[in-house]
This record gives structure tokens, C-alpha cells and sequence, in this order.
């Protein structure tokens, strides 16, 4: 026996809204050199910061996410007295409550870093002390090879690999932002026979980066099947913003053939040029995405082998990126539909998928592995 509800056949399409009460979540600084500030909430609005005990403006370099939700802001300089405990006020857009909206507040803050400027003074004659006494070691065992003490460099990290897809482009990352670049000292090499020989290539600004700001690169190049590339970088060619130079630098990266990868050809009947496709791994991650043509087909060149999910949604709003709902707007979310079940891409094969979204009840669409 049991109290059966009617009607039985309504299905509410969940969304979590994007959060409109804004307020400063969190204050990160773990070093000298920076200090970061993460909102609850994007805004239209930048916040501005005004020096108490120093020159904000003459100081700081500004790195701003795409919405204004995560703002870090890197000192030019730290030699000056106050670099371990800045004041400051900040102004920003918080979230009031009796006006129900986010209106311009302005709060005093004293940022401290976990590790000192004077910690790590110290820190730094200590390793030169060590370094001193090695040194007097090697003197008497009649080794002088090593009398320069150990540079501080800036450090680079490419983040490539070996067999990439095409569309792939190696990105250049930087610990601290640069101040110079000398690019007759940067070099992309390919690999013919046994021999490397310089290819062309641009440089453009990572996501995060600006040309104040420029903390990575994304590197591109003619890339093609199977070819093997070396970048090369000649010492002191980069320097960061404090003085650091960088060591020589060199990281080989590759693209697979062709045979490696497969590609995946989604026909979607009903659907037009404001579907988008995404092909995810898992629930989470989001491989890639491409719209629908006017054929009601989306292609995925270059595929890795593996399972890959389906999931399109209806881009109603032209932004290319699914649109959640507003309760106080009365506004449904974009309609999205997910594939029934796994699909397994091969290598140097090609796999035609038709798919109909609305046969199948939503709340049976979703695959139980990613569910």
C-alpha cells in the first residue's frame, strides 16, 4: 500500500543558478611577491585597490580573470620596507541584503605572507653559507671549477608531450611575469632525418596573460602528422620582473600519426546551428565541443582512442557555452540531452553516430557510468 501522487508525468529540469550575492571569499598570500583576492560572485565591476602604507599604482601589476571573480596583483618590487605587511583598501561590489543587490563597499585589509621577506633573507644567507663552505671543501681537494655561487633563474615549464592532436598547441608557463623577452633567443626546431632545423612559429598570450601581465604563451606552429619539434630557449633570453633570468632552456614534443587517431561524426536530424555537441571522459570534463553545421553534423577530427560521452544542449543564447537558469528572471535553463551510452573511438578508424535526442525520455538518457 502506498499514496500515489498524480499527475506522475512532470519533469523538472535541475540547475543550480549562477550566484548573484557577492562577497570576497577568500585572500591568498602565500609569498612576498603576490597576493590574490577570489569573490563569491563575477561582476561587471573591477575592484580597485588604494595603498595605505604604499604606492598602488606604481607598485602593482593587475591580473584579471575573465569576470572579475579572481584577481591577483604581483608587486614590481620588494626591496622596499612594508613588503611584509601591506595595507590597503579595496573597493568591490558586495552583496547587500536589505537592497537585495550588489552595491560598492570598500574594505581596510593588512595582508601579510606566509614566508617572510625576511624569512626568506635568511633562508637565502643560510644556502650561501652551505654553498661557502663546499666551495672551501673543494679548494682543498684542489677543485676550483665552481667559484660562481648558484643563480637564482626564472623557471619555464612547456606544457607539451609526445603523439599530441593536431589541434594541441604546447603552452609556455612562467613563475613570476615577464619583464623581458628577447625572441631571436626562442627557437622552434623540427626533426628531418637527423637533423633540426628551425620552423616558423608564433607566440600568443596565455589565458590569464596580457601584455602588462605576461605569466605564458601558447605556442603555435604549421604542425602535421608525426613530426617532432624541439623548442629551444638561450639563456638570459627571458627575465621576469624581479631580475631573474632564465637558464638555457630545451623541451622536445611531438604529434602522432595518423593512423593514431580516430574521428567521430555525430548527425544529429533535428538539430540546427544552435546545438552545440560536447564529448566528454567523464561528467566533469569536457574533451571538447563543436556546433552543429548546417548539415546537423558535428566532427571530431583527431581523437585519441577511448570512451567518450555525448552531451548537446540548446545554445539559445549564442554564447557557446551552456546558460543556467534565473528564478527571479523566470528563466528555464538551456535544454540539454546526453547520449544513452558510451561510444569507444579506435585508432585510423571513423565512426558515424546518429542520434535523436527526444526519443528517449530525459531522465533515461544519462549513462549510469557518469551519472
Amino acid at each position: 500500500h502506498y499514496t500515489h501522487y498524480t499527475p506522475d508525468d512532470l519533469v523538472l529540469r535541475a540547475f543550480t543558478p549562477v550566484p548573484v550575492k557577492r562577497y570576497l571569499a577568500k585572500t591568498v598570500r602565500d609569498v612576498p611577491e603576490w597576493f590574490r583576492f577570489i569573490f563569491s560572485a563575477p561582476s561587471t565591476v573591477r575592484p580597485t585597490v588604494r595603498g595605505l602604507n604604499f604606492d598602488a599604482d606604481t607598485l602593482l601589476l593587475t591580473q584579471t580573470s575573465a569576470h572579475n571573480d579572481t584577481l591577483t596583483y604581483w608587486l614590481r618590487r620588494t626591496d622596499f620596507p612594508e613588503v611584509d605587511t601591506l595595507r590597503l583598501a579595496l573597493t568591490f561590489d558586495e552583496w547587500d541584503d536589505s537592497l537585495m543587490t550588489n552595491v560598492l563597499k570598500t574594505d581596510t585589509l593588512t595582508l601579510r605572507p606566509r614566508l617572510t621577506a625576511e624569512r626568506r633573507a635568511h633562508q637565502e644567507k643560510e644556502q650561501l653559507e652551505k654553498w661557502e663552505k663546499q666551495r672551501q671543501k673543494r679548494h682543498r681537494k684542489g677543485d676550483f671549477s665552481q667559484e660562481t655561487p648558484p643563480t637564482t633563474f626564472l623557471e619555464i615549464q612547456l606544457k607539451a608531450g609526445q603523439g599530441l592532436p593536431l589541434m594541441q598547441n604546447p603552452q609556455l608557463k612562467f613563475t613570476y611575469p615577464l619583464a623581458r623577452l628577447d625572441t631571436a633567443g626562442l627557437r622552434l626546431l623540427l626533426r628531418q632525418d637527423t637533423l633540426d632545423v628551425p620552423a616558423p612559429y608564433e607566440l600568443r598570450h596565455a589565458e590569464g596573460s596580457t601584455d602588462s601581465v605576461t605569466t605564458g604563451f601558447t605556442l603555435r606552429g604549421e604542425w602535421r602528422y608525426g613530426q617532432e619539434y624541439m623548442l629551444e630557449i638561450d639563456s638570459a633570453a627571458l627575465a621576469d620582473i624581479y631580475g631573474h633570468p632564465c637558464n638555457a632552456f630545451k623541451a622536445r614534443f611531438s604529434y602522432g600519426r595518423e593512423e593514431n587517431f580516430g574521428a567521430l561524426f555525430v548527425n544529429i536530424p533535428e538539430a540546427d546551428t544552435t546545438w552545440v555537441v560536447q564529448l566528454m571522459q567523464n561528467d566533469t570534463r569536457i574533451e571538447r565541443q563543436e556546433r552543429v553545421g548546417r548539415n546537423g553534423s558535428a566532427e571530431f577530427f583527431y581523437l585519441k582512442p577511448g570512451t567518450y560521452y555525448l552531451r548537446a544542449f540548446i545554445d539559445a543564447d549564442g554564447n557557446g557555452r551552456w546558460t543556467t537558469g534565473d528564478y527571479d528572471l523566470q528563466r528555464q535553463p538551456e535544454e540539454v540531452f546526453y547520449y544513452p551510452t558510451s561510444l569507444e573511438v579506435r585508432a585510423n578508424f571513423d565512426i558515424s553516430q546518429t542520434w535523436h535526442p527526444r526519443e528517449r525520455a530525459l531522465t533515461r538518457q544519462k549513462p549510469e557510468e557518469i551519472t
